[in-house]
């Protein structure tokens, strides 16, 4: 049984939708030649089946254009254009209007950067504007935490939006209002931010999962928001190695380390960024041998309750980083033989890298030999 113009022509817009992206300049100009040439009535469809439409669109040059329903990547045009061209998108715009309003299609397109707009203008309010609302927040790790939640909810939970380009500008201004709220104090605001951003990259992760974002929008539209974040862990722990660290900031590690087990949750998204983050705390920050102990004991116990469904690869490769850590090679090493095909070779680079530096030769030769072997 054939499907019906108008199911082929709701697929197609949705496909549509899927290439061109308002916030891109060249799709958004690319959109409006299509809407000027077919609003001109310049599109002078010939056939539509149920395989494709053909038309004729008068441009400078005559053209001749067709849509394929099925493999819309096959669709064609006599112009020079390079894929999707003005002509395609003007006969698109034809046939739609024959169904549908194509001035309401327009308008559901361009969504995301009119509430981008909205939250813009919104996000403008000063720095000042924020504390006189929130106020500065005194060191105390629960509080800043339940602050942090606070604010996440507030903006991002409760506007029910699952657009990911408005997700990120949402993520935007809960970032600025953290910011508002940060210590004053140079190394309780260097802690402050360090927390901040190792919760914020959780909830973040947690909510691109929850709204069933796709791995191909995830890194379209959220990786650059994550690297961001990596790199300002990275500079902030380096920050607060380098100096004293006052004794006041025990119980506030100490916290953050029993909150970054999350990071280790048996999801498959985010889990190369996600490892590399806990790598990076239990390298430079969590140093004491007990806390090292205790974290291999939860991750054995987290281990033993994944399910079949669950990817296990974060807590292993936690097990192993930690079982380095403790210099337990021998065992570190045979947790890595454990893991399934390749999936640890990205890993093994780390532990190349970080042994190279301490110039810790014989350390590294046993992960260079697995990463050759594989």
């Amino acid at each position: 049984m054939s499907m019906p113009a108008s199911e082929h022509l709701r697929v197609l817009s949705e496909k549509i939708g899927e290439l061109m992206h308002p916030e891109v300049v060249e799709d958004a100009r690319l959109v409006q030649k299509g809407m000027m040439l077919y609003r001109q009535g310049l599109v002078s469809i010939t056939l539509i089946d149920e395989n494709e439409i053909v038309a004729t669109v008068q441009d400078v040059v005559p053209v001749k254009v067709m849509l394929d329903w099925t493999f819309f990547e096959m669709s064609t045009c006599s112009c020079p254009a390079d894929g999707l061209c003005r002509h395609q998108l003007a006969v698109f715009f034809s046939a739609y209007s024959r169904e549908a309003s194509v001035a309401a299609w327009l308008d559901t397109w361009r969504q995301p950067v009119q509430e981008k707009n909205v939250l813009a203008s919104w996000s403008l309010q000063k720095a000042k504007d924020l504390v006189k609302a929130n106020g500065i927040l005194k060191p105390d790790y629960s509080r800043w935490i339940q602050s942090f939640e606070e604010s996440f909810n507030s903006l991002l939970k409760s506007k029910k939006h699952n657009n990911p380009f408005v997700v990120v500008e949402l993520f935007s201004v809960y970032l600025r209002r953290l910011q508002a709220s940060a210590p004053v104090e140079k190394e309780w605001k260097l802690l402050y931010d360090l927390i901040a951003t190792v919760f914020s990259f959780r909830r973040l992760a947690e909510l691109c999962e929850e709204l069933g974002h796709t791995d191909s929008v995830m890194h379209r539209s959220y990786v650059h928001v994550f690297n961001q974040m990596l790199d300002d862990a990275e500079t902030l722990v380096y920050k607060l190695g380098v100096q004293t660290m006052p004794f006041a900031f025990d119980e506030f590690i100490e916290k953050l380390k029993d909150d970054s087990f999350e990071l280790l949750e048996p999801s498959e998204q985010l889990v190369y960024e996600r490892i590399y983050l806990y790598r990076l705390l239990w390298t430079q920050l969590f140093k004491k041998n007990a806390w090292r102990d205790d974290e291999l004991k939860k991750i054995e116990a987290r281990l033993m309750a994944v399910l079949d469904w669950e990817n296990p690869l974060p807590l292993l490769i936690a097990g192993v980083h930690i079982n380095f850590m403790r210099k337990n090679d021998d065992k570190a090493v045979g947790l890595i033989g454990t893991i399934e095909g390749s999936a640890a070779i990205p890993y093994l680079l780390y532990w190349i890298d970080l042994f190279t530096k301490q110039k810790a030769w014989d350390r590294v030769g046993a992960s260079q030999s697995y990463f050759y072997k594989k």
